[in-house]
């Protein structure tokens, strides 16, 4: 088992882990096919266009969902919504 300093392991303890979660049309409430990104059982944000659109619309407050390449990134924003 490889050793990580504490940096690594504070890190690695601060990560968040989503998934991607694909609902046939045969399935969905649109009659589409739709793709979403579910955190802590939740869907927070949902694919907008074609697959490879790249565009993720946010479902919940707080989170976004930002594509770099193949690579997605969920942020989570801790500070509560401000109201103007």
């Amino acid at each position: 088992m490889p050793r990580h300093d504490q940096e690594e392991m504070t890190k690695m303890a601060k990560q968040v882990v989503a998934r991607i979660v694909s609902v046939p049309a045969s399935e969905s409430e649109t009659g589409h096919d739709e793709v979403y990104i579910v955190f802590d059982g939740k869907r927070i944000a949902k694919r907008v266009g074609t697959a490879y659109a790249g565009t993720w619309v946010s479902l919940e407050p707080g989170f976004e969902v930002v594509g770099n390449g193949d690579e997605l990134m969920v942020i989570q924003d801790t500070d509560p919504p401000s109201i103007h």
